[in-house]
């Protein structure tokens, strides 16, 4: 896990009263392409809020995404995956010995 010292997104909004339309076009895009990256790899977030978007530092508008939950259909996907390996694996072996 690493350390990002720029806090909240929510507390830079509110100490900025509001953000220009070049940041909040900066800031959606990087949230467009994270919450992108998730679903390729079936992640879902499920809490996306700003209090859990934190800018990597005060000087930085670099954002990182916290608080992702995996979620059972991804779980069960891949415990379906590997049963089905397993399962391809033992009738090939069985093919052979017979």
């Amino acid at each position: 896990m690493e350390y990002l010292d720029g806090g909240e997104l929510k507390d830079y909004v509110i100490s900025k009263g509001h953000l220009t339309e070049e940041e909040a076009l900066g800031f959606f895009k990087q949230l467009t392409e994270a919450v992108s990256y998730l679903h390729r790899e079936n992640i879902i977030h499920r809490d996306l809020k700003l209090e859990n978007i934190l800018l990597e530092s005060k000087e930085s508008k670099i954002i990182k995404v916290q608080s992702i939950v995996i979620t059972i259909h991804s779980i069960v996907r891949l415990l379906t995956l590997a049963y089905q390996a397993y399962a391809a694996i033992s009738q090939q072996i069985l093919m052979q010995v017979r």
